[in-house]
């Protein structure tokens, strides 16, 4: 009996340790569920930083870019690097066409929230592989140092 408990107690900790260790996927999800709804216009600040909001302010051409989602279609996969109040999410897709992309965000957390901070789209050719590590946007621009 007391190894069951054991196990439950594990397992229990384990499920509940996991959205510590990725938090930023999850949030990506509902920012990605707000554009696919067409509620970002409202929603926006739920999804990013203040210094994000604060350059986006009065500029139309500035906010369309907060919209960069809608780029991909279908996504491949992700990953995540996380540290103590930033992290940097990386997810691979496919576009409307079919192209293959990858989108570069970086993350504060600001209060209990992560927020994106940063974002680098990048389209891919066909033959070029997709990430397999989480990479900041800073990391992706070009002329970056490797």
């Amino acid at each position: 009996m007391k190894i069951w408990g054991l196990i439950l107690c594990l397992l229990a900790t384990g499920c509940t340790s996991v959205g510590k260790l990725d938090p930023l996927y999850p949030n990506y999800r509902l920012y990605a569920e707000a554009v696919d709804a067409n509620a970002l216009s409202a929603d926006y600040p739920l999804y990013f930083s203040r210094r994000v909001v604060d350059q986006v302010a009065g500029d139309q051409a500035a906010f369309a870019q907060l919209g960069f989602k809608a780029y991909m279609l279908r996504e491949h996969s992700h990953s995540t690097t996380v540290g103590e109040d930033s992290g940097c999410l990386t997810v691979n897709g496919y576009g409307v066409g079919g192209e293959p992309l990858t989108f570069y965000l970086a993350y504060v957390q600001e209060g209990a929230e992560w927020l994106i901070d940063d974002v680098n789209v990048v389209f891919l050719e066909p033959e070029q592989a997709f990430s397999t590590v989480a990479k900041c946007p800073e990391e992706t621009r070009v002329g970056a140092n490797s």
